[in-house]
């Protein structure tokens, strides 16, 4: 797909769109701008780099606190159900 083709699509996507959906897409759109300017490299970013090696030393040392994927599924399934019980 050329760019042209890209930005007529997303346009036309765009008018359907509720105000705060819209405002959703901005953001997404803001923060893949933003990364692009801010990281030609995100291994050059040195507090990065640093917590990367801190979880790495945490996970190897045996202190790392780690889920099981049903565990954690779980977990974001009640939490959600507790976040809409209070809507």
């Amino acid at each position: 797909m050329n760019a042209t083709t890209v930005e007529k699509e997303i346009i036309d996507y765009l008018s359907v769109l509720s105000p705060t959906e819209k405002e959703t897409v901005l953001s997404v759109v803001k923060t893949i701008a933003l990364a692009h300017e801010g990281y030609n490299n995100i291994w050059d970013d040195k507090e990065f780099a640093e917590e990367m090696d801190s979880r790495v030393a945490s996970y190897q040392n045996g202190t790392a606190k780690v889920f099981k994927f049903e565990e954690m599924k779980k977990a974001v399934i009640e939490a959600y159900q507790a976040k809409k019980a209070t809507k």
